[in-house]
């Protein structure tokens, strides 16, 4: 059962009356043992697990009278965070223009970059290992972004002043 991070989870037993366990270290716990305030059980045997956290991720099993029905495994998708923002810069005219941006996630997040209320789209995607000179030796585009989520400007103008915003996504 996919969640994300902050979301909820049903882990639909199909039978009433039922206990609820959590397979932690080859261990089965009782969920009300893992102090899960955020799940509740319902009477029709459905368990769910609200405001999910990182550690609610694992494999949850449902028993009735000491055998088991059913094995859930819940898999948590993490929603992006940035470890790289960028953070002001002044460049001469001509120059190549660097802003980093990189983030965290699951699934990998993809970026996206705005200047003011535009969003910059289509931008050539270069690989993380290129150097300063390969950035101003690439034939094309003067804007390009990292795998990872940096961006270049190269050969700016002053017209290309502004505020510069990367936002991550992971849907």
């Amino acid at each position: 059962v996919n969640g994300r991070q902050g979301g909820f989870v049903a882990l639909k037993c199909g039978f009433t009356d039922v206990e609820w366990f959590k397979r932690v270290n080859g261990d089965l716990l009782g969920y009300k043992d893992l102090g899960h305030r955020r799940a509740l059980v319902v009477s029709d045997g459905t368990m769910y697990i609200s405001r999910l956290k990182e550690g609610d991720g694992g494999v949850y099993v449902c028993f009735k009278h000491d055998t088991q029905i059913k094995e859930f495994e819940v898999v948590l998708a993490a929603k992006p965070k940035i470890v790289v923002s960028p953070s002001d810069v002044e460049v001469a005219p001509g120059s190549t223009v660097h802003l980093p941006c990189e983030s965290t996630g699951d699934p990998t997040p993809t970026v996206e970059w705005r200047v003011g209320r535009f969003t910059l789209r289509d931008l050539p995607v270069v690989p993380d290992n290129y150097t300063l000179d390969d950035i101003e030796n690439y034939a094309g585009d003067r804007y390009l972004v990292t795998e990872s989520g940096h961006l270049y400007i190269r050969d700016v103008i002053p017209q290309q002043s502004g505020l510069y915003v990367c936002l991550f996504t992971n849907d």
